[in-house]
């Protein structure tokens, strides 16, 4: 044998046997045994690769050749029901207990005990305070009977003490403001921009608000998990559920903001740039997942190859084939939801794999031409 084809032949060997590059469909093989159903009811074959026995962990392969053969949408878990805020802890602009209130009263009448001067002979009110709400809300004010303050506004509580007043003189009239009280807090911690406490400053106020306050979380919110902890229980969720179940913030709450690991997906085979990328949405699609990683490789992927392996969540492996070279295949696509940790494989293109063997041989090719030129092997 002439020694240039026996190193062409060698070379090809070489290449054969280094050469493998992923699965293909012409590498699936049915398992004997029934068929199985998938995850949406569809039936399903076992399959296994060619050049590997059959094994426990086989998977089951779905062909999506239309949008019936289509997995159901990925959609977020629903976050654990949050109980309602208890009314007491909850901001609000009524008096409260150990809220610090000064009472004003004014009398124009010289014999009213509310009537007041100041050194130089100015009038002035008669001022109480300030004054701590007790835990009974009674204020218990000069010349005046007992007063429950509690869940009264201010200016309600003004009309209160007037009417008192006029008891004593026809002709009080009575001012009651807030000069201190307790804030309520919502302290958040964990992947935000700004960890610490947040003050409720307004009625109704929501855990939305409170996160939005801290600079909200470090990232795109759906990639994350909020972890509230109130009155010792805790609660895990997320933002869809927290924005739909509108949660009102009570003192005290601790939310933790934790990244979700598990909302991403691999890319990977022959593709633009592999890797493992976040969910770009809550949503995904397999045309966002191609996009993301920079599309099919002109020339050497093979668009009737790529495959989306997945974990069915009871121990066995689902793979389904896409081929987005058919006419059908970009809206098959764009309609293939992704799931978490779904790993996407693009098989290399026969035309790359050939060209490989070229780029290969034909080097060897020409060296063996130039050793028998210079030994000169007949």
């Amino acid at each position: 044998m002439p020694f240039r084809i026996f190193i062409g032949f060698a070379a090809l060997a070489l290449l054969s046997a280094c050469s493998s590059s992923g699965p293909y469909r012409r590498d699936l093989r049915g398992v004997s045994g029934s068929v199985a159903p998938g995850p949406d009811g569809c039936v399903t074959q076992p399959f296994h690769l060619v050049r590997n026995p059959p094994s426990p962990r086989d998977f089951h392969f779905v062909d999506v050749q239309d949008a019936s053969l289509l997995p159901l949408p990925y959609r977020p878990p629903t976050g654990d029901p949050i109980p309602s805020a208890q009314k007491s802890r909850m901001f609000t602009d009524l008096i409260t207990e150990r809220d610090q209130l000064e009472v004003s009263i004014n009398d124009v009448d010289p014999n009213s005990p509310f009537y007041q001067t100041t050194e130089r002979g100015a009038r002035s009110g008669f001022v109480i305070g300030p004054i701590e709400v007790e835990p009974d809300g009674i204020l218990r004010l000069p010349y005046l009977q007992e007063i429950q303050a509690l869940e009264m506004s201010l200016s309600q509580l003004s009309m209160v003490v007037t009417k008192a007043a006029r008891n004593v003189s026809p002709s009080a009239e009575a001012l009651v403001r807030r000069t201190a009280r307790l804030n309520k807090r919502v302290f958040i911690y964990g992947a935000v921009d700004r960890t610490g406490e947040t003050i409720i400053d307004r009625e109704n106020y929501t855990l939305v608000e409170a996160l939005a306050a801290s600079g909200g979380p470090s990232g795109p919110p759906h990639l994350f998990t909020f972890v509230l902890h109130r009155d010792g229980s805790t609660y895990t969720t997320n933002v869809s559920s927290l924005a739909k179940q509108r949660v009102f913030v009570q003192d005290a709450d601790i939310l933790k903001v934790e990244q979700n690991p598990d909302l991403a997906f691999q890319v990977t085979g022959v593709i633009g740039k592999p890797g493992r990328y976040p969910f770009p949405d809550e949503n995904p699609n397999l045309m966002d997942a191609l996009s993301i990683a920079q599309g099919l490789d002109a020339g050497y992927s093979d668009a009737r190859g790529v495959f989306i392996f997945r974990s069915d969540g009871q121990g066995g492996n689902l793979v389904y084939g896409v081929d987005v070279s058919r006419p059908n295949g970009i809206f098959l696509a764009q309609n293939f939801s992704i799931a978490p940790n779904d790993v996407v494989y693009i098989s290399e293109s026969p035309v790359s794999q050939w060209q490989r063997v070229v780029d290969l041989v034909f080097p060897v090719l020409d060296m063996a031409t130039r050793v028998t030129t210079v030994i000169k092997i007949p």
